[in-house]
This record gives C-alpha cells, sequence and structure tokens, in this order.
C-alpha cells in the first residue's frame, strides 16, 4: 500500500468519526501551523512540521444529532467529557507532518549517537469540553512513520528544489514505515484569573496530560500564564505536534468579538517518555534508534494577535535535550499559526 493509499484509508475511518455541531453565538476555527528549528539557524533533531487544522463550532449541549457513534462513547466514557451544564464542547480534525533529522545532513551514513532521520504523516480527531475554569480533551492519532510519510520529499524538495538548505543525504537511513495509533488526555484548570475584561488581564493555570500508543507514550504535568490586553476566555493554546500533544481550541470566542486582542503566555512543563518511535526506532526493533534521557522540561512563549475572525501565534519552544551529550543535535524550535473564525 501506498502513502497515498494509506492516507485515503485514515482520512476516510476520521470522516465516518465527523459529528455536526453548530451553534449560533460560537466560532468555528480553520488554522494552518508551521513549525521550523529556526531558533538555532539549524536542521537537526526536530527539524520541521506543519499541520492543517479545522476545529468546530462549540456546543453547549451534546445530543443524538450532533455526535457520532464514537463521539457517544467518548462523552460518556472518557473522564471529564460527559455532559455537563455551563460547557462548551468541540471537535477538531487534522493532517500533520513532522520531520526530524540529525545534526549533519552531509553524510550519507548513519551517524553513532545522534537523532535517526525520521517522518511521521498522522491525521487526528480530538474532543474537548471546557469553560474559562475547566478544560478537559482527548485525542485520536492514526499515521504512519517512514518512507512512506513523505518526509523524505518534501525536506528534499524545500532544500534542494527551493533551495533553502543544505542538500540532505542520510534519508536512506530513516525509521522504516510502521503504522501509529496514539491516543492523548489532556486537562487544565484554573488557578487565578485578575484584571478587568475587555481591559489588561492575566491569568494562571496548572494541568497535566498522558499519551498511550506507538508514537509517544508519555506523562506531562506543568504552569501557564498568560497576560495582555482584552485577554480571552480560556486557556493557552499550545500548538503541539499532533500524538505528541493535543490539536484543540482551547479559547472561547463568539460573534462580534471584534476588538483587539494581544497577549503573551509562558508555559513550563516537565515531560517523562517512556517510548517514542521517533528515538526508539519501530516496535519491531528494526530501524535506527538513540539512547537519551527520558525526563524533559521545556519552556514554551508565546505571542497571540487576533482582530475579529483573524488570529495569529508565534511561540518559541526551549527544551532541555533529550539526546546523548555526544550529539550536536538540540530540540528547540519556533511556531508559526495562522487561523481564521468563521
Amino acid at each position: 500500500m501506498n502513502r497515498f493509499s494509506l492516507l485515503a484509508l485514515l482520512l476516510s475511518s476520521l470522516l465516518l468519526f465527523q459529528a455536526h455541531a453548530e451553534a449560533p453565538d460560537e466560532l468555528g476555527l480553520l488554522r494552518f501551523n508551521f513549525d521550523n528549528d529556526v531558533v538555532g539557524d539549524t536542521d537537526d533533531f526536530f527539524s520541521a512540521g506543519w499541520s492543517l487544522q479545522f476545529h468546530s463550532k462549540g456546543v453547549e449541549q451534546i445530543t443524538e444529532e450532533n455526535r457520532s457513534a464514537l463521539g457517544r462513547f467518548i462523552h460518556e466514557y472518557i473522564p471529564g467529557l460527559a455532559t455537563e451544564a455551563g460547557m462548551i464542547y468541540r471537535q477538531s480534525t487534522s493532517l500533520s507532518q513532522v520531520i526530524q533529522t540529525p545534526a549533519d545532513l552531509s553524510d550519507p551514513e548513519p551517524i553513532p549517537n545522534d537523532v535517526p532521520y525520521a517522518g511521521t504523516l498522522g491525521l487526528t480527531r480530538s474532543w474537548s469540553r471546557l469553560n474559562d475554569q475547566r478544560l478537559n480533551a482527548f485525542q485520536l492519532y492514526l499515521g504512519v512513520v517512514g518512507p512512506a510519510s513523505g518526509a523524505e520529499q518534501v525536506q528534499k524538495f524545500v532544500h534542494n528544489d527551493l533551495g533553502l538548505g543544505e542538500d540532505p543525504l542520510g534519508w536512506d537511513n530513516q525509521v522504516e514505515n510502521e503504522l501509529l495509533l496514539n491516543l492523548n488526555y489532556a486537562f487544565s484548570r484554573k488557578a487565578a484569573r485578575f484584571g478587568k475584561a475587555g481591559s489588561w488581564a492575566g491569568d494562571a493555570s496548572w494541568g497535566g496530560g498522558l499519551g498511550l500508543g506507538n508514537l509517544f507514550t508519555h506523562l506531562q504535568a506543568g504552569t501557564e500564564f498568560r497576560f495582555g490586553y482584552n485577554l480571552p476566555q480560556g486557556f493557552t493554546d499550545v500548538p503541539d505536534q499532533a500524538g505528541r500533544g493535543l490539536v484543540m481550541d482551547s479559547v472561547i470566542q463568539q460573534h462580534g468579538e471584534d476588538d483587539w486582542r494581544v497577549y503573551g503566555s509562558l508555559v513550563l512543563r516537565g515531560t517523562a517518555i517512556g517510548y517514542t518511535v521517533l528515538l526508539d526506532g519501530n516496535l519491531s526493533g528494526d530501524g535506527p534508534s538513540i539512547s537519551y534521557d527520558p525526563y524533559l522540561l521545556q519552556l514554551v512563549s508565546g505571542l497571540h494577535i487576533s482582530k475579529g475572525p483573524g488570529e495569529f501565534r508565534f511561540n518559541v519552544y526551549l527544551t532541555s535535550n533529550p539526546a546523548d551529550d555526544s550529539a550536536s543535535s538540540e530540540l528547540n524550535w519556533a511556531n508559526f499559526s495562522f487561523a481564521y473564525r468563521f
């Protein structure tokens, strides 16, 4: 099965789970995320990634008419997602790709003690429940790692055909083809909020999450802070790559809110990794792998600007290096996000 047939199969599977949720006073969202390690002016470790996302309009009541069979199961049996008054329910769908490379792109041979070439391509479906005090979300990720992900072709097109980087010569050594399945869960709780609505305000929250699967199995906990002008209700929208984190819209914005919003965010969190195909290699034991520190500290600083339906975000990820001390790769990158609410 080629990667296009596989992608069509995954897309068809997720579309079967589509619910038809609408509400007259809530907005849906289209978003494009682009990630690149421009903060280090390198192409190592997490080299690049992108995602195209659709987030449904929110609803205040989950009914038989606006949820699928899978959605019904999620809201009945996943903790924190049951129907409750005063909560907004959303669903999100995304297509995403991640590209990982070692620091030295000029070596066609496997590089000891550095991250392997690897790429993932996947589809997600997420369900979330939130208000200004609480957020719970669950995500299903289906994808593929290996040559079928198309990561090699994308990077070579950008680097060679567009002339935007060094020719990556080691893709023959990449992690092999394997189907990926990951289940992710996250929650956040508001600890404090200060300031005045429509003016300068800030808030602080705490939360955590976990992932189970052969893409990224982990536990995570952290805190987040937001401050700025016309701060929206909800929580920090951290643009994690699908499968490593959750694709969701964690900001509450309704029709008629046309004023400028300008605010910053700071997220500090720790992650314990149980397994990741990008560093451990395939479950079968085939393909390259690397020894690494399973405990990560991460600081994510963001700038969020919106006016009416348009939104822009810029985030910088600074992460402790999980790779072997002898590896020259560093796990830092920046995210650019463009969105439109409708």
